[in-house]
């Protein structure tokens, strides 16, 4: 019956351990996880043409380098070059030129470059992305023809300081420079196309915008009105000589060629409708594409008539393409009905702080960075709430000095003069309690945050247990077990409860619990080693219980090896947490077999390898956020254009926000106070700047606290929505005594635990190891064996969390290779 028992127990275990082998495939999905996006460029190394995009009209062609326009300035003793190339691979890209005209004095990005020949035509080598590359040519005259890429489509020639409109390629591409057509027999013709923007603002203004396309001889052309009913032209800016006569309509000295004639018209009063009159008296556009641009700030407007059409469609400019566009022919008219007058509520402040916290070696406080960036709408002064002290503030790179509240000489701020907010500032708090307990605002300012998150830098000794008050945290103790660990340790500890006793079975509760989630901990090798020491007491005398005996020393001896590495870890870092340290000095391959999460940290080590033993002191600070963008209604503003209601209302904000008058030395003069009271926009602007100035030369600014540059452990902080100024983080913290205690508890215990798995302690082991099989044994032989082959199982997918299969990239790769379906054929 016995040998009937141990055939059973060997198929088992066969099965369980075959079936490991056979791991599941992974999840497949469409959208690239962003634990997959790094091993993009890896999946595309041998097929790096899969970045670059098609073709319009060839469904399996692709192109990896794009030129933009070439521009070539050229005389009668040189010339020069400029074109800009999008390159998604490293590649050659062709120069305008030959063997006989060389490029000479090329550079890329402004950096001298190395020309190559490929076929006696010019190239260099660019690496991916967006490069600007320039450089000239010498010759004795100007030569017949010059030799042009033909992969560059538009080309803007300027021959002897005259633009040439139309510059003559064959079709090679090449660019003939010598060979004239004959004027003679062209046929005088003039196409023109007129574009209107309409600025909605004070006071309300027309730019007109007409295209002259003109061949044949030079003579003069009159065109019709270009001025709507109720405008009056305040200026003409033309390439041609052209002049609005006393009856509206424009005279223009027409040359073959194409040609820009803008006029900006303005209208006094308010304006309900703008008609499109029919063309009289001279040549015009048979219908006309207006834009409009709303000022919302000023007042609110519903447009109707004319046909709403898509900009980015139509010839309108570029910076015309961002607002509504209607066609409109002769007779039609736009309606302008207006709904609101006045600045609308802007909302809320949204501002995003981005936050690092530095705990003391002492732990009594902390150093905290703050980079605050957004628009700010409402507040005009930032406060810090007590018991932070606010050392230094920067805003744009710009030190701003630290003032108290009114009436309050325990709560200091700034004052803000900008809507477009970046701001940083260096602020100290008090830390631990005396009881590990550290108790912190999530923001310390008197203001309300949209987005916050922030990483806290702890010293060496020190750990982070837990966290409250925090949507997400990592690298806590606590967030170190899984359900996976819980279920690893109830297992071997009544194993070994089994094998060697109840007491043994607390002490390995206690150890396991102490040790699973320490860095080095033996883990899974312990169901190994009790599987062995289970079958090793249930197989009779034979070849099979021989083999099991032999395959029971090596795991005791690999348990040992791994059990001495785990305890002279924990001994320096105990002792000397400097140097403790946070990599597996054996190599990945031998503890991704001991812990079930040692695949992810094998992985880590290799991918990240910054979990350095030794602190970067030398490391900087991490970058401020990038500034953020201009509002759109603000952009005609920052570009310094000409005065609208941007103007009006910013100055109108800067007089309505609170002055803070105990700022030193920040006075107004008589002249200035004058501008105060003046009504005209003009003053308001100059209010405006006064109002932007930097503070007094006088004004003691601070110098704050000195912000720490070192690394060490690093606990990522996040939350996953806006942040109230009242909300409170309370981090349980471990003291470098507290773990130093720790870490020898785990030495004994785990050496403890060791030497009883080895039978070091009495002869009870001794006695059980020569007694016959029992149903106890086997029934823990069944239980570690198939534990054994419920963590095999997924052994392979828990390494690929760090690195993903083979099967898994090349799907990856063929998705990424995937043909769009709106490719032709």
């Amino acid at each position: 019956m016995k040998r009937y028992v141990t055939l059973l127990m060997v198929l088992l275990a066969w099965c369980v351990l075959g079936s490991s082998w056979a791991a599941a495939a992974p999840l497949e999905s469409r959208d690239v996880p962003t634990s997959l996006r790094e091993w993009i460029p890896w999946v595309q190394h041998d097929k790096p043409e899969t970045a670059c995009p098609y073709v319009h009209n060839a469904a399996d062609a692709r192109r990896c380098v794009w030129p933009s326009r070439l521009e070539l300035e050229l005389g009668d003793d040189g010339g020069r070059f400029t074109q800009t190339w999008r390159v998604y691979v490293e590649g050659w890209v062709p120069l305008p030129g030959d063997a006989k005209r060389w490029p000479q004095d090329v550079t890329v990005d402004g950096a001298p470059a190395v020309v190559e020949s490929r076929g006696d035509r010019p190239g260099v080598e660019l690496a991916p992305g967006t490069h600007t590359l320039a450089g000239g040519f010498r010759w004795d005259s100007t030569p017949e023809r010059l030799e042009v890429p033909p992969e560059t489509g538009l080309l803007t020639l300027t021959l002897a300081g005259k633009p040439v409109p139309y510059p003559q390629r064959d079709a090679s591409g090449a660019l003939w420079l010598n060979r004239r057509a004959d004027e003679g027999t062209e046929e005088d013709f003039l196409d023109i196309v007129v574009n209107r923007k309409i600025d909605d603002a004070i006071p309300f203004v027309i730019t007109t915008r007409i295209e002259l396309n003109a061949s044949g001889k030079n003579r003069e052309e009159l065109l019709a009105k270009s001025a709507l009913k109720g405008f009056t032209p305040m200026s003409v800016t033309s390439d041609l000589p052209a002049r609005i006569e006393p009856d509206g309509r424009l005279r223009v000295q027409v040359r073959p060629g194409r040609w820009i004639i803008s006029i900006d018209a303005r209208h006094d009063g308010p304006v309900s409708a703008l008609e499109l009159p029919q063309a009289v008296g001279g040549p015009w556009a048979p219908e006309e594409i207006w834009a409009y641009q709303a000022y919302p700030s000023l007042h609110e407007v519903d447009v109707s008539g004319g046909a709403a059409i898509d900009p980015q469609q139509t010839l309108l400019p570029d910076e015309w393409k961002r607002f509504p566009a209607y066609r409109l022919a002769p007779g039609e008219a736009l309606q302008l009905v207006e709904r609101r007058r006045g600045e609308v509520d802007r909302g809320p402040d949204r501002l995003t702080l981005r936050r690092e916290w530095w705990l003391d070696f002492a732990g009594k406080s902390l150093t905290v960075r703050d980079y605050i960036s957004g628009q700010v709408h409402n507040a005009w002064r930032l406060d810090m709430r007590p018991p932070g002290k606010l050392g230094r503030v920067t805003v744009a790179g710009k030190d701003l000095p630290i003032t108290y509240r009114d009436n309050d000489a325990y709560t200091t701020g700034v004052e803000l003069r900008q809507r477009n907010l970046d701001l940083s500032a260096d602020i100290r708090v008090p830390g631990d309690d005396g009881r590990g307990i550290v108790q912190i605002s999530a923001v310390d300012w008197d203001h309300d945050f949209h987005e916050v998150d922030g990483t806290l830098h702890l010293p060496p000794g020190w750990r982070l247990l837990h966290a409250t008050g925090v949507d997400e945290v990592d690298e806590t103790w606590i967030q170190g077990w899984s359900l996976l660990d819980i279920f690893l340790a109830l297992v071997i500890s009544i194993a070994i409860g089994r094998l060697f006793g109840v007491g043994w079975a607390l002490l390995s509760l206690i150890t396991l619990g102490l040790c699973f989630p320490e860095w080095m901990a033996p883990q899974t090798i312990f169901i190994f080693v009790l599987i062995g020491e289970a079958l090793h007491r249930v197989l009779p005398e034979g070849t099979l219980r021989r083999l099991v005996s032999v395959y029971r020393w090596l795991v005791l001896i690999i348990l040992a090896i791994m059990t001495t590495a785990f305890c002279v870890q924990q001994i320096n870092g105990g002792l000397f947490p400097a140097l403790e340290k946070r990599y597996d000095d054996f190599g990945p391959g031998l503890f991704r077999f001991a812990a079930p999460g040692g695949g992810d940290k094998a992985a880590q080590m290799v991918a990240a390898p910054t979990a350095a033993p030794e602190i970067a002191y030398r490391e900087e600070a991490p970058p401020p956020p990038p500034e953020p963008e201009p509002m759109p209604d603000e952009e005609a503003f920052a570009e310094g254009g000409e005065f609208g209601v941007e103007d009006i209302a910013f100055a109108r904000d800067q007089e309505d926000a609170p002055f803070d008058g105990q700022l030193a030395g920040k006075k107004l003069d008589e002249k200035e106070k004058s501008i105060v009271s003046s009504s005209s926009i003009s003053k308001r602007r100059a209010l405006q700047r006064q109002q932007l100035r930097e503070y007094d030369a006088n004004t003691v600014v601070q110098t704050g606290p000195g912000v720490p540059s070192w690394r060490w452990k690093s606990v990522r902080l996040d939350w996953s929505g806006p942040v109230g100024r009242g909300q409170e983080i309370t981090l349980y913290l471990l003291a470098p005594q507290i773990n130093m205690i720790l870490a020898f508890v785990r030495v004994i215990f785990m050496v403890a635990l060791v030497l009883a798995i080895f039978g070091v302690f009495g002869r009870r082991r001794r006695r059980a190891a020569a007694a016959p099989a029992t149903a106890g044994a086997a029934a823990t032989a069944l239980l570690c064996l198939t534990t054994a082959g419920a963590l095999l199982a997924p052994l392979e997918a828990r390494a690929d969390q760090g690195y993903p299969s083979d099967a898994l990239l090349q799907q990856l790769a063929e998705r990424l290779a995937e043909r769009p379906a709106c490719l032709p054929g």
